[in-house]
């Protein structure tokens, strides 16, 4: 038989034992936590594709003539005319169209290529009402700020020009006339080749 003493002497020594094995145990390390990653922001809505420009100015043509030298820089007369049945809503060319900083613009081929580009002013006048015309059947209209090329040495050269008005340009889009470009017709023209003869200046 075993007596009461017993069961609380065998009692004491197992709480002893585990307060002795818990005491030597290592402690464990608590393993470091990787930082969660930054959160990153949705991706911005892709932009939509840009329309290709299509001209939709049939029976419109760019009509360049009186090309001739003037001292330094080569003169011209530059018209659009509509030959076709119907109105067309375009824009007449302005200060920096030639240098493709307005709408519409204007570009000029010189052939051969000897040339010297011409300088450009860095201000630009605002839009105007007489910028925007609507031209009728059999109508023309005379086109300015035109600056072509100069050739470089004394020849035989052509000159052909290029109109292009495009409605959704965002060139001076804080001019207050600058919704109104929407509402023109899109239109890319070229003019037929026209030679003219250059006679460079001799240096004394």
């Amino acid at each position: 038989m075993v007596k009461p003493g017993h069961f609380l002497g065998l009692s004491l020594f197992a709480v002893a034992a585990t307060v002795s094995l818990a005491t030597a145990a290592p402690k464990r390390k608590a393993k470091p936590v990787a930082p969660a990653p930054p959160a990153t922001a949705p991706a911005p809505p892709a932009l939509p594709a840009a329309q290709p420009f299509i001209s939709a100015c049939k029976g419109v043509e760019l009509v360049l003539s009186k090309v001739r030298q003037d001292g330094s820089i080569v003169a011209f007369e530059l018209q659009l005319h509509n030959s076709s049945k119907v109105a067309v809503a375009l824009m007449r060319s302005g200060d920096g169209s030639s240098s493709q900083r307005r709408n519409p613009s204007l570009s000029f081929a010189v052939q051969p290529n000897n040339v010297t580009e011409p300088g450009e002013c860095g201000m630009m006048n605002a839009m105007a009402e007489e910028d925007f015309v609507t031209l009728q059947p059999g109508q023309s209209v005379k086109l300015a700020w035109g600056h072509a090329n100069t050739p470089n040495k004394s020849g035989k050269y052509t000159l052909q020009a290029t109109y292009r008005n495009d409605p959704a340009s965002q060139q001076m889009s804080g001019d207050p006339l600058f919704p109104r470009i929407a509402k023109t017709v899109p239109c890319e023209v070229t003019s037929a080749a026209v030679s003219f003869d250059w006679k460079m200046s001799k240096v004394r």
